[in-house]
This record gives C-alpha cells, sequence and structure tokens, in this order.
C-alpha cells in the first residue's frame, strides 16, 4: 500500500510535476506549472487535504472525457469514476466512499491511466 507522499507525488506526476534535478533519498521535489503553481518537497504536496489541490486533479480526469460523480448523501460521500477508451467504451469502474473518497478515487484512477499508456 502506497503512503500519502507516494500517491502525491503520483498524483504532482499526472498533473505534468516535473521532479526537481536536485533530488535524492533525502529529499525530493516537484515543479507544477497549473493551477498550483511552484515548487514543493513531495512531503508538503497537499492532494490529501485540499478541495482546491484535488480539483485540479478531478478536471483533467475529466477533460480526458472520463466521468466523475461526487455524491453526499446524509453526510456520507462517495465518489465513482467510470473510464473510458478512445471508442467510448466502459473500460473501468473506480468506487470509494467515506471522506477521502475523491482522493482515493483519483489515485487508483492515475494508477489504472498510467498502465494504459504504453
Amino acid at each position: 500500500m502506497k503512503t500519502i507522499p507516494e500517491k502525491n507525488k503520483l498524483l504532482a506526476l499526472f498533473m505534468n510535476g516535473v521532479l526537481h534535478p536536485e533530488s535524492n533519498d533525502h529529499w525530493e521535489a516537484i515543479s507544477l506549472d497549473g493551477y498550483i503553481r511552484g515548487t514543493f518537497r513531495i512531503s508538503d504536496l497537499m492532494y490529501h487535504q485540499s478541495n482546491d489541490w484535488l480539483a485540479s486533479v478531478i478536471t483533467k480526469i475529466g477533460e480526458l472525457h472520463h466521468e466523475i460523480n461526487i455524491n453526499i448523501s446524509e453526510g456520507f460521500l462517495t465518489c465513482t469514476l467510470l473510464a473510458y477508451n478512445d471508442k467510448g467504451e466502459n473500460v473501468a469502474d473506480f468506487l470509494n466512499q467515506g471522506d477521502d473518497a475523491v482522493y482515493e478515487t483519483a489515485v487508483q484512477f492515475v494508477e489504472w491511466y498510467n498502465t494504459q499508456q504504453t
């Protein structure tokens, strides 16, 4: 199971983040030049805590023509994501519930998406 910094790094790279050239085993940074801009230590990325950060990931997923549904019912959060291929066929489904549902769904999607890019 990936740690939060590993998941955040995955999302940052999906957002076209560039690893800082001076990164090493003890200090790793990534530069972002989108909605979130700047150079951040991997440990300081906020995708897991900030809707502002996570919204940019969800927007990019939507721009790739995948369907995201976020539902709150009686204080309970559910997030589903349907991934489609170039022919418009549903090829993968992701579902999470709870406080971190959107974050975990985004992470699972990006892990899957990366395997499809070969």
